[in-house]
């Protein structure tokens, strides 16, 4: 039984690595997920390559470990390569660790050092004729399972918190006074816990949750009057609290969300509150009279910002909004709702578990004026990568004062919830937070603002420092680029995508032409319609964290500004215009079917106070495209070689054949692209001396039958 792998060795399907102490097992299951266990066969990590064809796992000798498909197709590494010699090992204390040579750690699970809570569950009903939630259905939404609230607080915490050791009690009744509010429902419940021992099940243990059942009783109605009922509902207080020094969190099942049942246990595992946006969270009297606005729970990327996670919909304007949840599956006999998520932010993990981000922490000083920190940085759930960027300010105090968190937060796993477009706060994207000092208390975590996804506002500038933040995302969502600077100034870009030429289904009538060599060869042509996407990126523009300061961009074609949804614009050369829409801020132009035209694209920016203009971008449609047959295209190779062959008798130094045009599937404009090959090798030959002009003439009509032929139907 081994429990490490040397260069050039490998895991098959099943096989496993055991550390030394027999406590933890690497395995390579069959489903293709090679997964890290610990005591009790619970998961601590995994590649989450499950329902991928893997082969092996393999310790290169290059020092990357990576998984294979059968064929020796990829499938993950660890991006280790360049370490030659590395081992790998699967360690006591539950951490795989890959070693160079020298003995020095180059990649790691960073499994080691978790944190055990003990938490005792009291299930406590104060109604005998409610019916109680089954053993079945508390063990899977608290205990068991990657969408329990254990496993909510494993993921999120990169597996730090171990619930080994916890309790869940049988059912206890009690009966409720007057006071509902959480202490008094907590100390009834421990009480009746402590009725069913010896021993003391509250002994040993690091934390309490009671879930009162169910969430709502019936009172007398202090108002009665005519039409009035008798009795009136009145919810049981939730949330954390101290009982006899320990920490508790009060969760009524029926009446309570995952959301709110995950953000209470993380009072009890030692969080505090996120702050940022000015919101309503604090106002639990609603729309009563008097208005209550607070910083805290500001964040919309912070579970412990559950409240409202930043929303305001009070007071004066602006107002906003942010859900960052989503619906977990069904629990059968589960009566609480499901609603979850979202990640506890790495910048509030880092700040009050920094152990629990060990290995994943990217450390850098603020950048000085005219120099950058430029990082990449991994979603949360890129296991043994770095997942998040904190930047040092200059002297920074023991507290953390100053300091700027950067991450990255995509739409998946407990982030789900989080969207993809529209106004609402909680975008996926680029978050930045950091520490700041509010009087009298503490530092605290502070919501900064975000790049979300898909923007055209690619930077942030991180209120109470001069930093800004830009962020440039992986098209796959795993990591964002990120670039640091002191200041920045205006720019706009304008990248083309999604370029596509169909035929239109009319034909022209054939053509006959010959080959320089006398070859006779038929060209067919049909007429097509082009099209091709813009979107536009800005830096140095709006940018601010606080909420409704977007940017505005406009598009214009040839210097005419588009001012509708969809239309038609002219352009220079083109007896007829090329059609447009806009929709999500990409620009879509068209050409009509047979419409040979090129027109300049420009994007500009402007967020109120500047703007800035892109350069130029050209959209280019051919109008028609030009083919032979396999015999002809035979033809025209064979005169190239022939045509070169002659041209190196006739001038002896000239040793730059005809080039080949480029391969169309290579090109990202074909047809604008092929036209500037043709340029460019006609202006090559042009400048040869010793060529006469039927030469020159030769070059061109070869060049332009290249094209046809590489061009095939």
């Amino acid at each position: 039984m081994s429990d490490g792998l040397n260069p050039g060795e490998n895991l098959g399907i099943n096989g496993l690595l055991t550390s030394r102490n027999g406590q933890h097992t690497l395995e390579m299951q069959g489903d293709g997920n090679l997964v890290l266990y610990r005591p009790g066969h619970l998961a601590l990590w995994a590649t989450n390559t499950d329902g991928r064809t893997v082969a092996q796992a393999i310790m290169q000798g290059d020092g990357n470990f990576v998984l294979y498909g059968p064929g020796g197709e990829y499938v993950w590494d660890t991006g280790t390569d360049g370490h030659p010699g590395s081992w790998l090992i699967i360690q006591d204390d539950g951490n795989v660790v890959i070693y160079d040579p020298s003995g020095n750690p180059t990649w790691a699970t960073n499994t080691q050092g978790m944190e055990n809570v003990r938490l005792l569950v009291i299930r406590a009903r104060h109604d005998a004729t409610a019916a109680q939630v089954t053993d079945a259905a508390c063990q899977q939404a608290i205990m068991v399972g990657p969408n329990s609230l254990f496993g909510y607080w494993a993921a999120t915490s990169q597996q730090y918190f171990d619930f080994t050791g916890s309790t869940m009690l049988p059912w206890v009744d009690i009966s409720l006074g007057d006071d509902v509010g959480r202490n008094a429902v907590a100390a009834l419940a421990i009480a009746a816990a402590r009725a069913l021992g010896p021993p003391d099940p509250v002994a040993g243990m690091d934390g309490i949750l009671v879930l009162p059942f169910p969430g709502i009783r019936q009172i007398p109605n202090p108002n009665p009057g005519p039409g009035q009922p008798g009795t009136i509902p009145q919810g049981l207080d939730g949330g954390a609290t101290t009982v006899g020094g320990v920490g508790t969190a009060v969760v009524p099942i029926n009446t309570s969300d995952f959301t709110f049942l995950c953000h209470e246990v993380g009072h009890v595992l030692g969080f505090n509150h996120t702050f940022g946006l000015l919101n309503n969270g604090s106002d639990w009297n609603g729309s009563a009279p008097p208005l209550i606005e607070s910083y805290e729970y500001g964040s919309p990327y912070d579970l412990m910002s559950s409240a409202t996670f930043g929303g305001r919909w009070q007071g004066s304007p602006p107002h906003y909004n942010a859900s960052p949840t989503f619906r977990l599956p069904a629990i059968a006999g589960w009566t609480g709702s499901l609603w979850a998520g979202p990640n506890v932010s790495r910048a509030l993990l880092h700040f009050q578990q920094p152990s629990a981000m060990a290995g994943t922490v990217l450390d850098r000083n603020y950048p000085a004026p005219g120099a950058r920190v430029y990082e990449r940085v991994w979603a949360p759930d890129q296991s043994g990568r770095p997942t998040v960027l904190v930047l040092h300010p200059p002297q920074e105090p023991a507290n953390g004062l100053g300091r700027v968190y950067v991450e990255y937060r995509p739409a998946r796993g407990w982030d789900a919830g989080l969207g993809l477009t529209g106004p609402q706060l909680d975008r996926a994207g680029a978050v930045v937070h950091t520490v700041t000092e509010l009087p009298n208390t503490d530092p605290k975590v502070w919501y900064r603002g975000s790049v979300p996804t898909g923007s055209i506002d690619r930077d942030l500038a991180v209120e109470t420092t001069a930093l800004v933040v830009t962020a440039h995302e992986d098209p796959a969502g795993n990591f964002v680029d990120i670039e640091v600077t002191v200041g920045s100034r205006p720019w706009v870009e304008v990248d083309q995508f999604d370029y596509w030429v169909r035929d239109s289904g009319v034909e022209l009538p054939e053509r006959s032409e010959r080959t320089p060599c006398f070859d006779l060869v038929t060209v067919h042509s049909i007429y097509t319609v082009t099209s091709s996407s813009y979107r536009a990126t800005a830096t140095g523009l709006g940018g601010t964290g606080a909420p409704g300061g977007a940017v505005v961009l406009a598009w214009s074609v040839d210097g005419l500004p588009l001012t509708a949804a969809s239309g038609q614009v002219a352009v220079s050369g083109s007896i007829q215009p090329i059609d447009y829409d806009i929709a999500n801020d990409v620009l879509t132009l068209t050409s009509l079917a047979g419409q040979r035209v090129s027109a300049a694209v420009r994007a500009t920016v402007s967020d109120g106070a500047a703007s800035a203009t892109s350069w130029s971008t050209e959209f280019w449609a051919d109008g028609t495209r030009t083919w032979m047959s396999e015999e002809d295209r035979k033809k025209v190779a064979a005169c190239k070689r022939r045509f070169d062959r002659w041209m190196r008798t006739r001038i002896p130094w000239l040793r730059i054949p005809i080039p080949d045009p480029p391969p169309l599937e290579t090109l990202v404009n074909p047809a604008l692209e092929i036209e500037r090959w043709k340029q460019s090798v006609r202006l090559q030959f042009e400048r040869l001396p010793g060529l006469t002009e039927a030469d020159r003439v030769s070059v061109a009509e070869l060049v332009e039958l290249q094209v046809v032929a590489v061009q095939g139907r």
